[in-house]
């Protein structure tokens, strides 16, 4: 799992590799209904040739070159 210390960082979801560019703990959903509104962590990476996408921090792992 990643965390916001390694924002800037190469990780990769197994099968993607890309830069982690945020990572917020407490993300909330802002399409959610106000009484539905959940708060998880939430990571954003730029995948190399795929543009960036937003992930679940449990799957991401650090790439070790």
């Amino acid at each position: 799992m990643v965390t916001a210390k390694d924002v800037g960082g190469r990780v990769t979801d197994g099968k993607l590799e890309g830069v982690l560019k945020d990572f917020d703990p407490a993300w909330t959903d802002p399409a959610s209904m106000p009484n539905e509104r959940k708060s998880y962590p939430q990571a954003w990476v730029y995948f190399d040739g795929m543009g960036e996408r937003q992930c679940p921090p449990n799957i991401l792992r650090r790439v070790r070159r």
